[in-house]
């Protein structure tokens, strides 16, 4: 059986590739089952906790010279998970029996079979609800889809603890052993002194409320300090900055599965979170500020001060869950 694989390297498309063909590699173990694979992106990306090349036949970049020596090759299906102009065109110049993608809108003049759920949704990729319905309904399976973490390979060992010991060495940190939240935020520049001391008296909160440290994941030293003289000096120990400019959730992912609670505003990671199961609470302060726009024109205390209530509120419902669960 010859299955080609459409995707783009985001962490949530790399969770359902590895669903997939970790689901296809048990249904058929004693089968001949090749499986290609085309990224539609410029950049190669590393072996993961999700992703290890040699799992695949062949992977190709989609900006290469290489997909012309897959060209002829009939594939038995051809699974797109991109809905992109580019994911369509791709599916359109190979070959296959069966082609299959999650939008039919767009889709329907190259692919035989879609596979939408009832509900809309914004998300970029397929659900988990419609690639188990499409596992079921094109291959003869009743499992639940789950996906292979490749835990034990040893260079993501390595890498893993290299992780550990950063924070150990330059945090003081044990990531398995201490409790800590996960503070991803993106910089917003208007209302930024009612932000700042929004953001900072939140984190003192939590420090205080919950006895856990606050992991700041950024490499702006300036809105870090700022944050920071907004928390009283006692607490200050406990906001700790990574020093980084952008961090992946896969290539950083001992400090997620260890942090007791994800806040922030970046929607692109939101759906990978919920995928791993990790708690997040998404920090909308735009949407909120754009709800009170004229409010918070006339008076900008007044309405921060409702959301520093309203956020407060939110953030302890969910850890006072996250506790009753541990607890249980």
């Amino acid at each position: 059986m010859k299955i080609l694989l459409i995707s783009t390297t985001e962490e949530s498309k790399l969770f359902m590739l590895n669903s997939i063909t970790n689901s296809l590699k048990n249904l058929y173990p004693k089968k001949i089952l090749v499986v290609d694979l085309i990224f539609i992106n410029k950049n190669h990306i590393e072996d993961n906790i999700l992703f290890i090349n040699k799992e695949f036949n062949n992977v190709f970049y989609s900006s290469g010279n290489e997909l012309k020596s897959i060209k002829n090759n009939c594939y038995d299906y051809l699974i797109a998970l991109e809905n992109t102009l580019r994911g369509f065109y791709l599916s359109y110049i190979f070959n296959a029996k069966t082609k299959v993608c999650f939008s039919r809108i767009r889709g329907f003049l190259f692919f035989d079979k879609f596979f939408l759920k009832s509900k809309k949704t914004k998300k970029s990729c397929p659900s988990m609800e419609e690639i188990h319905l499409m596992m079921k309904d094109i291959f003869p399976m009743n499992k639940t889809i789950k996906p292979k973490f490749y835990f034990d390979n040893e260079q993501i060992q390595k890498n893993h603890q290299m992780i550990y010991w950063i924070f150990k060495m330059n945090h003081s940190t044990e990531l398995d052993q201490e409790k800590f939240i996960i503070l991803d935020l993106k910089h917003l520049c208007y209302f930024k002194k009612n932000q700042i001391n929004l953001i900072g008296d939140i984190c003192n909160y939590l420090i205080e409320k919950f006895r856990s440290k606050i992991i700041f994941l950024s490499n702006n030293h300036k809105f870090f300090k700022e944050i920071k003289k907004t928390i009283p000096e006692n607490n200050r120990d406990n906001f700790l900055l990574t020093n980084q400019k952008y961090i992946k959730i896969i290539s950083f992912f001992p400090l997620y599965i260890h942090s007791i609670l994800v806040i922030t505003n970046k929607n692109k990671e939101l759906y990978f979170l919920e995928l791993i199961k990790k708690p997040v609470y998404l920090f909308n302060i735009k949407r909120l500020l754009l709800n009170s726009f004229l409010k918070t024109l006339v008076n900008s205390e007044n309405v921060f001060k409702k959301i520093k209530i309203q956020t407060k509120g939110e953030i302890n419902y969910i850890l006072k869950n996250i506790n009753q669960k541990i607890t249980r």
